[in-house]
């Protein structure tokens, strides 16, 4: 039996947030990201901190990395999550949920977990992306502790119910739907947060 390919996945905190957050820098630190990411040959790239300049971020990989999910804002939040799953293989399950606890600032970040589920020339593979509470403070501990049982349950969810080679089909509870070009598909029972455009920052 031959050996199974290998998959190379790449996660990487981009700290891309507003410039008056950050070093003032951050749109010409994105370019620069996505130069180095185009010269890599990872199959599938998790982003976090990609608060602000998608559109850069992703300015050299429409091509080698078209398959892309993301989880958007809450009414609420300043920010979206920040998280954004890019593949060079098909995406054939989707879903993303936000946390129900943050504390601190991450309260406006509207943090959360991108799941998809990978079609790969050897098979079906699960991706998960999140990017958890930050802080020290015994308020951030809980929200952690909080976040992580939300993730178990999530991708238990997911990876029960999400990937699996199935026609399209209604579906019912936390399952979800077989991906498509537009609009990107998400769980049965999406967050409040509509996901807005790549490009819109």
């Amino acid at each position: 039996m031959a050996a199974p390919k290998s998959l190379r996945v790449l996660l990487y905190n981009v700290w891309n947030l507003p410039s008056y957050l950050t070093d003032g820098n951050s749109r010409a630190r994105a370019f620069k990201i996505a130069e180095r990411l185009s010269a890599c040959r990872y199959d599938v790239i998790v982003l976090n901190e990609a608060f602000v300049n998608k559109d850069a971020l992703v300015s050299q990989l429409s091509e080698s990395h078209p398959h892309r999910e993301r989880l958007g804002r809450q009414w609420y939040t300043a920010f979206d999550s920040g998280l954004l799953v890019l593949s060079r293989h098909p995406i054939v399950r989707s879903a993303a949920e936000h946390y129900a606890l943050r504390r601190g600032v991450d309260f406006w970040a509207a943090k959360g977990v991108v799941f998809a589920c990978v079609k790969t020339p050897s098979g079906l593979v699960n991706v998960y992306g999140t990017h958890m509470q930050a802080g020290a403070a015994p308020s951030h501990q809980r929200a952690r502790m909080s976040q992580s049982e939300q993730l178990a349950g999530a991708s238990s969810t997911c990876t029960a119910r999400t990937c699996r080679p199935a026609p399209p089909r209604r579906t019912r509870g936390r399952a979800c739907r077989r991906a498509s070009s537009s609009p990107r598909s998400s769980c049965a029972r999406p967050s409040r947060a509509a996901r807005s455009s790549l490009a819109a920052t």
